[in-house]
């Protein structure tokens, strides 16, 4: 059981990094750098919904914070929210 786990972690990380070669930055647009700047403001105590004005739920600008903690930069940022994004359960 952890195996599996172990394997489809590992597998969700290649497609990660696939997708991210393959495609680029096709999913992202101006927005990020607002999204970024606002996640950053929330790491440095800022008041989320207070001073902070969003549109978006609060785990969006909470995982931003924490993922710009382990790492300042857009890149990782971008790698973050790719992995998130691969580990979603799909709808259909």
């Amino acid at each position: 059981m952890r195996r599996d786990r172990v394997l489809a972690g590992l597998l969700a990380l290649a497609l990660a990094i696939a997708l991210e070669r393959i495609r680029g930055h096709a999913d992202w647009g101006p927005s990020e750098g607002v999204y970024a700047l606002s996640a950053r403001f929330v790491l440095h105590g800022g008041d989320l919904y207070g001073s902070l004005v969003g549109s978006q739920p609060p785990w969006v600008y909470l995982f931003g914070a924490g993922t710009l903690w382990i790492a300042d930069s857009l890149d990782w940022l971008r790698f973050a929210c790719c992995l998130l994004r691969s580990a979603q359960p799909r709808c259909s």
